[in-house]
């Protein structure tokens, strides 16, 4: 494993990526608020959100800088391009715009839309034939968009063998399958650390004499176990007037990851896939975490897990990565991160919740090559040196905001194995499986199976296109 993440960091280290479709603040489960800025949607540079990533330099290739896009002088003259966002556009894509517009005489519409209404007004002016080019969506679309054609499939419109996505923005092909429906990819899924993360307090672990997570997830030892040890150990009542001061635990989180960390899924192979053993095993760790007066710290008006983390009182949060600018700030060096712990059914070492706003192209789309050139261009950059430059350039901003070399490059590679959340493409699903959580009478195996029947028929709407 260290050995394997050196050969990464080296590679991260040498050069960056653009990212561009930037970082998004997101709901993960059961109550977490987003309010989804999407920092720099394609921007010629580095994005806001400090992301970076990349291969090698493509040298003579075809379409490397933004001046090989000369061929499309004029081709779009007269043409408008929309685009939905929730966010206000970049510096980096004010300056890519101007100098595409130039190029190719086409206009933009920047709509920014209310977040908490996007998707719903997506699919109705899609449907209605009055939607934008381009637009941004998460793992819901698969496959209720594609069946009803609110997206149309990117790879018809754009070139994935061109730098833009091998090298600026290399994409994450494990997430880009699951938007990949009969051969045609929907969605560009650019790399980058764009995963959850377990953040916890090093300096509260050293004063509880307990193992550092880092050393235990290079050592091989990071399991559900031993982190549920190591939060039992910090939560403490320090001050010994019979009120706990340190808890282990606090996130806006539901049984999602250990369901993924286990090596299961909500649907496989057309079929709810909640009675499967380890699927069983994620419920009843969850329901453990859940225990009142456990390590987990009981809400308190005010307060979000972020805030508590901060101030010290609890040890440990899940949550995303667009945090770590915030946490780094307050919380400074004693500020760690390690991936979540695997399961005692694991097929992996990771599998954290990919923050997955992607972008692709509207049904409604009236210029969708227009659309594809421009999210090429936008990942380009004027010269090869002027990329150079940006990427030593980002490769400080990521050491500091990470907290060291090492630190980048586990960022970086939990990215790449993250894992996407299908549940959402499943309405209702994870009020059944709360439900199950809840029981209180009956074990979590005899709940599964008492609902296994109420959830099979969520899925079998979605897949029928019913739903």
């Amino acid at each position: 494993m260290k050995k394997f993440l050196a050969l990464l960091l080296t590679i991260v280290m040498l050069i960056g990526a653009l990212s561009a479709c930037g970082s998004k603040e997101s709901s993960n489960g059961s109550g977490g608020k987003d309010t989804g800025k999407v920092t720099d949607n394609g921007g010629s540079g580095t994005n806001e959100g400090g992301d970076s990533a990349g291969t090698e330099v493509p040298g003579d290739s075809e379409f490397a800088v933004r001046a090989d896009y000369e061929v499309y002088r004029d081709k779009f003259k007269g043409q408008t391009l929309t685009v939905w966002t929730w966010w206000d556009m970049s510096e980096s894509e004010k300056e890519a715009w101007a100098s595409f517009e130039e190029l190719t005489g086409a206009k933009m519409d920047w709509v920014v839309v209310a977040w908490d209404g996007y998707q719903e007004k997506l699919v109705s002016s899609v449907s209605a034939g009055t939607g934008p080019d381009i637009v941004f969506f998460g793992p819901e679309a698969i496959p209720n968009y594609v069946n009803k054609k609110i997206i149309l499939p990117v790879s018809d419109y754009v070139d994935f063998s061109r730098p833009a996505f091998t090298t600026y923005s290399p994409q994450v092909e494990k997430i880009q399958e699951y938007f990949t429906v009969d051969g045609k990819i929907y969605a560009i899924v650019d790399s980058g650390p764009r995963s959850h993360k377990l953040y916890y307090r090093k300096d509260l672990i050293e004063n509880a004499g307990l193992e550092d997570p880092y050393e235990l997830f290079m050592n091989g030892e990071w399991t559900w176990d031993k982190w549920f040890e190591l939060m039992e150990d910090v939560t403490q009542d320090l001050d010994g007037d019979g009120q706990i001061d340190v808890w282990g635990f606090d996130a806006w989180m539901d049984v999602t990851q250990f369901v993924y960390t286990n090596g299961s899924d909500f649907v496989v192979d057309g079929k709810f896939n909640v009675t499967a053993p380890e699927f069983i095993e994620a419920l009843e760790y969850y329901k453990r975490l859940k225990q009142s007066d456990y390590v987990w710290k009981p809400w308190e008006e005010g307060k979000d897990p972020q805030s508590n983390l901060i101030s010290g009182s609890t040890a440990f949060n899940y949550w995303g990565y667009w945090e770590i600018d915030n946490l780094r700030e307050n919380i400074g060096d004693n500020l760690g991160f390690v991936p979540f712990p695997k399961g005692p059914s694991a097929t992996a070492e990771m599998a954290d919740y990919y923050d997955s706003t992607v972008c692709g192209l509207a049904g409604s789309s009236k210029n969708p090559e227009l659309a594809g050139v421009w999210l090429e261009y936008v990942r380009v950059p004027e010269s090869i040196e002027a990329w150079e430059e940006q990427q030593e350039e980002q490769r400080q901003l990521d050491i500091e905001k990470y907290g060291s070399e090492e630190l980048v490059e586990l960022a970086y590679y939990m990215g790449q194995n993250a894992v996407i959340d299908a549940s959402p493409s499943y309405p209702g699903l994870k009020n059944v499986i709360d439900s199950i959580i809840n029981e209180k009478e009956k074990s979590v195996t005899q709940a599964a199976n008492e609902y296994l029947a109420a959830g099979q028929a969520i899925v079998d709407e979605v897949i029928s296109g019913k739903k």
